[in-house]
């Protein structure tokens, strides 16, 4: 660790309070004008550094950034994470270096994606702001089940949000989680399968949860669908790193069994759909129905205006609105 991330990682643990230049300096065995460079490359940084004569350096409770020194001292699980300062997608990342054999809880986080990824090959929007990170599994786990894995992380998102903010979210069958009417995170769950065996040889579960509102808003063509945790001007109880460290560590609990039937259960409880009329999106086709209810197996029971009833194993729908 580099001293300026040693007085970082400092002043992190002592967050809004003071601490001397001389107390640094003497802990670190350095000069105070070495303290005082260190101090300055972190407000380069973004960190927000207050500094006092005679009074010392502070920590602001604001300060947001994302980076090791501000999420480790708070991450229970046992982890390998890699914060890159730049990336297109996370979850990109992760499958990369699964295939180099990166191990069993590697956690890529980042405060933004130049080409976030949702489903169906969409686009995703992760301007700063957000948390956006993806956890690397080795499950013991047949592809078939795989749906687990994502309905487990929604139950993982939510019970952060809920520990952590005080916020219950609902689940939309079968990857998003909505505030208030709006999607506020998106999970996107891939793998790779061993064709002989069927097992998965690796799934990687991404996380793009809008913790604050994106400086200026959503983009027009989102504002009435997409939402964040806290809204503009609105301050979040804890900084990001707080936040993102008891995200990964909810996700891991969540994910160390998704065969769990509480899990499914939790799932369930927090859904919107059923009982809902929703269209049917296939790549080719939409067709409305009734959204019955959510299966032990993790697929959506549909029925049709015809009486036929179909399970649904992947795909998406939108929850159409209320008949006037």
């Amino acid at each position: 660790m580099t001293t300026k991330e040693s007085i970082l990682a400092l002043l992190e643990k002592n967050r809004g309070a003071r601490l001397s230049g001389e107390e640094l300096a003497a802990r670190f065995g350095i000069s105070r004008a070495a303290v005082w460079k260190a101090v300055c490359a972190l407000r380069q940084e973004g960190h927000a550094i207050e500094a006092a004569t005679n009074r010392g350096y502070l920590l602001r409770p604001e300060s947001d950034v994302l980076c090791k020194e501000t999420v480790l001292p708070y991450l229970k699980s046992k982890v390998e994470l890699i914060l890159p300062e730049e990336v297109g997608s996370t979850n990109t990342l992760l499958r990369e270096l699964a295939l180099q054999g990166a191990p069993h809880g590697t956690v890529a986080l980042a405060d933004k994606q130049s080409a976030g990824r949702g489903r169906r090959g969409r686009g995703f929007l992760s301007p700063e702001g957000g948390i956006y990170l993806s956890i690397l599994l080795r499950p013991k786990l047949s592809a078939a089940l795989g749906v687990r894995l994502t309905i487990a992380a929604c139950v993982g998102v939510c019970r952060a949000m809920k520990a952590i903010c005080g916020l219950d979210g609902d689940i939309k069958w079968v990857n998003d989680i909505f505030l208030n009417g709006k999607k506020v995170c998106g999970i996107l769950t891939e793998g790779g399968v061993g064709l002989e065996s069927g097992l998965l040889d690796y799934a990687v579960v991404g996380v793009g949860l809008n913790y604050r509102a994106p400086a200026g808003g959503f983009p027009p063509e989102l504002r009435e669908i997409a939402g964040s945790l806290y809204g503009p001007g609105e301050a979040p109880p804890l900084p990001r790193g707080r936040m993102a460290a008891a995200l990964i560590d909810s996700l891991m609990e969540a994910l160390a069994d998704p065969e769990d039937e509480g899990i499914m259960a939790e799932y369930r409880s927090r859904s919107l759909v059923p009982g809902k009329r929703v269209l049917v999106l296939r790549e080719d086709s939409q067709r409305p129905a009734l959204a019955e209810d959510i299966l032990s197996d993790g697929s959506l029971l549909v029925r049709y205006a015809d009486g036929v009833t179909e399970a649904l194993f992947s795909g998406e729908v939108s929850i159409l609105p209320r008949p006037e």
